[in-house]
């Protein structure tokens, strides 16, 4: 393919490309004075989309010369480096969504100030004058209207104004603070999981890269692909919030969510079916779970109440301890046992056929004192125009089994978990890929790997071969993952589809 220039002086011939599409040659030719020509070499690597690795330029009259590019696990820019003229080196900061916060080039600095996804200003050198949108109020004497003692840098690297409520993160993930109108913990915060672009991204870059065929039916959401003489129809899945509950769906529906493909309907198995059976399986192979009973004294100091079946964290109480004691005159209802309860950070790993392939880690929400105001005031209070109120009512248990309530006044400094299930009620809508799984450490990712392989073996084997599932856990302070259970129909990572697809064309092979 070529070019022409328009005063035809030039010529740009296209003469690489690679399976996705991506340019990775190609040369312009110079026909003005002296004729030379410079070809150029892209090198890419794959992250959600592709981007561009290493910019290489070689010419017949001028210099060669290479500009790489440096990206964090989530495919954000955070450095350009350039082989000829450092001036050109640039390091970028960047924040959970991977909006450019700190831009640092030639020794002079540039920062933004961006407030749910839209930019409010810039300020550095080489902005000129600091350039600030109509709507942002500097700190001043009224504003924020209840001065607190000390600044926050929030986890995802942003400055931002002082704020009572954060939800940790391991590498990945924003800050979760909402308003106290926000409705239950529900699996509909997650966005990521419930972009539809999020799951027909990877699997049309895995048919681009192998020349398949992919058609998805708008009426039924049903997706198919074909390579060669292998045909495979992925079936979607929704859910759906029906008198308060989580409820599965095949069907497409107005009120529904999308959760993602599978290559069939529905699977299950006794360990995913009962949290008692997978206990049982998990102990008797020597893997780590917290405890459970159902009578006599009890295991642990510190446990909740959880029902043998179910989802979404649905029906479970607590947590209860020497602090909080359950009532002794409540009896557990049927179905219901105690399990020992650890502190630390919830973990959902993703499966295909026991492998992992995606992990989410999150640190529970913890709300701070200031030895002025009692926790019921400071998270009530705003603290500036982008801040929000919160509602603590969801937490009084966990506060009673840290020793405190709403009307406590703790010390400055001193931290207490709001909460500590995978889905809270102060979990903030997010649209960033929370998967760690390349960055975890080693002795967690060993630990997944291990059970995987295990669990996969106690699947039925009528239904084991080509089967996702998850599992949920808690990691300790050191790093010890304490599973809890097994769930065969859950939500699907987006990560999950080219092992998937992988698995099933492998087949044919």
């Amino acid at each position: 393919m070529t070019d022409a220039g328009l005063s035809g002086g030039y010529a740009t011939t296209y003469s690489g490309y690679d399976q996705a599409g991506n340019v990775t040659q190609y040369s312009t030719a110079v026909y003005d004075g002296s004729p030379y020509t410079n070809t150029y070499t892209y090198t890419h690597e794959r992250y959600e989309g592709y981007r561009e690795k290493t910019l290489s330029g070689t010419s017949t009259a001028l210099d060669p010369g290479q500009t790489t590019y440096q990206y964090d696990v989530n495919g954000n820019l955070i450095g350009v480096v350039d082989s000829k003229d450092s001036s050109k080196n640039q390091t970028l900061v960047n924040d959970a969504n991977g909006k450019i916060l700190q831009r640092v080039q030639n020794g002079q600095t540039i920062r933004s100030l961006v407030v749910n996804g839209e930019l409010m200003g810039t300020t550095g050198p080489a902005a000129g004058a600091d350039d600030f949108s109509p709507s942002f109020r500097p700190i001043d004497g009224g504003n924020p209207s209840a001065s607190p003692g000390s600044y926050r840098i929030q986890a995802g690297g942003r400055a931002a104004k002082p704020i009572a409520c954060r939800r940790e993160k391991l590498d990945l993930g924003p800050p979760n603070c909402l308003t106290p109108t926000h409705p239950p913990a529900t699996p509909f915060l997650m966005h990521y999981l419930f972009r539809p672009i999020k799951h027909l991204y990877p699997i049309r870059e895995w048919a681009l890269e192998r020349g398949a065929e992919m058609r998805m039916a708008p009426e039924t959401y049903e997706m198919s692909l074909q390579l060669n003489d292998r045909k495979v129809v992925l079936i979607p899945r929704f859910v759906r919030e029906e008198e308060g509950r989580i409820v599965y769906h095949r069907d497409m529906s107005a009120d529904g969510n999308f959760i993602g493909w599978m290559p069939y309907a529905v699977k299950s198995w006794a360990l995913s079916n009962d949290k008692r059976a997978f206990k049982d399986y998990a102990v008797a192979n020597g893997l780590r779970v917290t405890a459970s009973w159902t009578e006599g004294a009890h295991l642990a100091p510190d446990y909740i109440v959880k029902p043998a079946v179910g989802s979404f964290g649905v029906g479970i109480r607590g947590p209860f301890g020497p602090l909080a004691p359950l009532d002794a005159d409540v009896e557990l209802a049927e179905g219901e046992f105690y399990e020992q309860f650890i502190r630390g950070r919830s973990a959902k790993a993703w499966f295909w056929n026991g492998h992992p392939v995606a992990l989410e880690v999150l640190t529970p929400p913890m709300i701070t004192g200031d030895g002025r105001r009692s926790l019921r005031e400071i998270a009530a209070q705003p603290r500036g125009n982008f801040d929000v109120a919160l509602n603590l009512d969801e937490s009084v248990q966990i506060l009673a089994w840290q020793g405190v309530d709403l009307d406590s006044v703790l010390p400055a400094g001193m931290e207490v978990m709001l909460d500590y299930r995978y889905m809270t009620p102060y979990d903030r809508v997010t649209v960033t890929n929370r998967n760690v799984w390349r960055s975890v450490s080693p002795e967690i990712a060993g630990q997944f790997s291990y059970a995987g392989q295990l669990l996969y073996r106690g699947i039925d084997a009528a239904v084991r071969r080509n089967s996702v599932f998850t599992l949920d856990a808690v990691i300790d302070s050191e790093d010890r993952v304490w599973l809890l259970e097994m769930n065969s129909h859950p939500m699907i990572h987006p990560g999950v589809y080219p092992h998937m697809l992988a698995s099933i064309f492998g087949e044919a092979a």
